[in-house]
């Protein structure tokens, strides 16, 4: 028996003519348009020529002419399959579905002539007329005269390989300067931060910044690296950080993006005659090394600055000022001490046309909703088949999940991903809003969905900006969503 009928697994599915075909998901690597595909000397007569796939001479195999089953109109889409480390591009009409298919409903199928089956297995899907073929990627491998070429994301997975766990950055954007800070560092975001009277100035300490119902010294990032001491100060928000001996508040423009590094990337060094200012910097990141789209469209200078947590917990006058912390006039009891002494949640909070909180544990990894990331529309309306460090996933709308369509564009867009035992699931926000501590109300949950049990009421933010809103259980939503696939 072949290995596609020997589990459960998702396929991508396809048409040629009247023919619907499927690859393992695993061995779909992406969907192109068949637009500008040029000759290429080859010997065999299957291969319709060659397609720039960014940059990767990409073969493409004319299943028509192979089956002896020209169709009527030209093929539209190019289907890349992924086999052994290399790839080979798949005429076809058009992509079809995802299906999940159980083990049960999959029929192996094979060559009584000993030699590959084209179609190792077969399966029925809706909407199909007939069984659906699975194509084999070994087995087109074997088809004589045909060419692969290298898959070099596979070979970058290869020289990963055995890297010790990868380590979170918040990127972040101060006026015209990039830098890379690394999450541990980090303990809450303060978006359009208020600023109480302070006497704090100095250099680079620029007043305070209210924050649960305290005044935290106020830094301008540049100013303290040196990188930028006569610029005037247009940071709305913050990023407040931890030290051994209080907090401070990192003036930022705006967070970027979250990102996973692995170990292995390596930092630039940094040029000589920046000065002792510059010590809590250890290096220049790459923003071709940074695995997130909008990272890369924002870096118009190609590097973030990296802002090293040690470094930065390591310099005594930060730590100094970081003792400074004081009670805001009139403060009261904020939010910590909620009905029962409740200990806070950390919740990151997200647009859906309103704002919603989510546990942050719960994401694993947020991504940038990037267009060259999607290689199909998979099942109705608002899911997409996506892919990411050769990874697919579908991805979900959350507004449409819940009942409440809003508009989703690539500028702010972020996707979510969300683990459970049944796997991983995407779900597409407007925008990210904080990250903030949160408290569990009185208030009943409310809901709007046959998937899940609805908003649970919580107390979000700090003084001065708290609000009540609805949190959502996204691991019990993404196993609903699978388990109902």
């Amino acid at each position: 028996m072949s290995d596609d009928a020997g589990e459960p697994s998702t396929y991508g599915v396809f048409e040629l003519g009247s023919m619907p075909l499927a690859l393992r998901i695993d061995a779909l690597r992406e969907v192109l348009p068949a637009t500008d595909i040029r000759p290429m000397p080859c010997v065999s007569p299957h291969v319709a020529g060659v397609l720039d796939m960014r940059g990767v001479p990409l073969p493409v195999l004319d299943l028509g002419r192979l089956f002896e089953r020209p169709g009527e109109t030209a093929p539209a889409v190019v289907v890349v399959v992924a086999h052994a480390g290399k790839l080979l591009g798949l005429l076809a009409d058009r992509v079809l579905d995802v299906c999940h298919v159980p083990p049960e409903t999959l029929s192996a199928m094979a060559s009584e002539t000993g030699r590959p089956s084209l179609a190792s297995a077969a399966f029925p899907a809706p909407g199909c007329d007939g069984l659906v073929s699975v194509l084999s990627p070994a087995a087109l491998s074997s088809i004589a005269d045909v060419v692969w070429v290298e898959d070099r994301s596979a070979r970058a997975d290869c020289e990963r390989a055995g890297a010790a766990d990868e380590r979170t950055m918040v990127l972040v954007q101060c006026r015209d300067l990039l830098f890379a800070i690394d999450a541990d560092l980090v303990h809450t975001t303060v978006m359009d931060v208020t600023e109480p009277p302070s006497v704090l100035s100095g250099d680079y300490c620029v007043g305070a910044v209210a924050h649960d119902d305290e005044a935290i010294p106020a830094i301008d990032l540049p100013r303290l690296c040196g990188m930028g001491a006569d610029a005037k100060l247009t940071c709305p928000h913050a990023v407040i950080v931890s030290l051994p001996k209080g907090k401070l508040a990192l003036r930022i423009s705006g967070i970027v993006d979250v990102v996973r590094m692995s170990p292995s990337t390596k930092l630039m060094p940094l040029p000589a005659g920046l000065g002792a200012k510059a010590s809590i910097l250890d290096g220049l990141l790459r923003a071709d090394d940074v695995p997130s789209e909008n990272a890369r469209q924002v870096a118009t200078k190609s590097f973030f600055a990296h802002v090293s947590s040690d470094a930065v917990r390591g310099k005594a006058e930060l730590d100094d000022l970081a003792r400074l912390v004081t009670p805001l006039a009139g403060a009261r009891k904020g939010l910590g001490e909620s009905a029962g002494g409740a200990a806070a949640k950390r919740v990151i909070t997200f647009d859906v046309g309103f704002e919603v909180a989510a546990p942050i544990e719960q994401v694993s990894e947020i991504l940038p909703l990037v267009s060259e990331s999607m290689i199909a529309q998979a099942g109705g309306s608002g899911v997409s088949l996506y892919v990411s460090r050769d990874k697919p996933f579908l991805v979900h709308v959350l507004s449409d999940l819940i009942g409440a369509p809003h508009p989703v564009t690539t500028e702010e867009g972020r996707i979510l991903l969300v683990a459970c035992d049944a796997g991983v699931v995407g779900f597409a926000v407007s925008r990210l809003v904080s990250i903030d501590p949160a408290y569990f109300t009185d208030a009943r949950a409310t809901g709007r969905s046959e998937f899940w049990g609805g908003f649970t009421p919580m107390r979000v933010g700090v003084d001065g900006q708290e609000r009540q809103i609805g949190m959502i259980d996204l691991e019990r939503l993404a196993a609903e969503l699978l388990a109902a696939a």
